[in-house]
This record gives C-alpha cells, sequence and structure tokens, in this order.
C-alpha cells in the first residue's frame, strides 16, 4: 500500500478528460526554464525523481526547453473559460 493518494507516473493509462487547466492567455509559445532551487533529503533519490520525470544532463544546473500551449478543438467537449 502506498503513501497518500497518489498517482502513478508509469502508468501509461490516464483517466479520462483529468488534465491541467491552463488559462486561455497562456496561448502561444514558451520558453521554460527548469532548475532544481534546494534538496531536503537525500540527493540521489532526487535527482533520480527529477531523471524519472524527464530531467536531463546536470542535475545541478537549469535547463530551458520550448513548449507549445493551445486551446482545446471546439466541439472536443473540453471547455476552457478560463481567460486569466
Amino acid at each position: 500500500e502506498g503513501i497518500g493518494g497518489g498517482f502513478d507516473i508509469t502508468s501509461s493509462t490516464t483517466t479520462t478528460g483529468i488534465d491541467a487547466i491552463y488559462p486561455a492567455s497562456m496561448e502561444g509559445s514558451w520558453k521554460c526554464r527548469r532548475a532544481v532551487t534546494s534538496v531536503e533529503g537525500d540527493a540521489g533519490q532526487a535527482e533520480l525523481a527529477w531523471r524519472i520525470l524527464g530531467g536531463t544532463g546536470d542535475f545541478k544546473k537549469a535547463e530551458s526547453f520550448a513548449t507549445n500551449y493551445i486551446l482545446p478543438p471546439q466541439g472536443s467537449g473540453v471547455k476552457n473559460d478560463y481567460r486569466g
């Protein structure tokens, strides 16, 4: 039995209709920067978790990547009424 109600990130299945909701103002291309700012506890386990979540290269250096936020297509049943 696991601790808490965690989510298995290694699972290949997802729950239908569950996704993160972003404001429509985020639509478009973004350059993101990901950095580890602190580690509390076992640094080896922290680095392993970081790599499992897609971290590459030097664990202690910031990395950049590009991403693109798109609005859901009309008729998809997904609503994004948040205009933040």
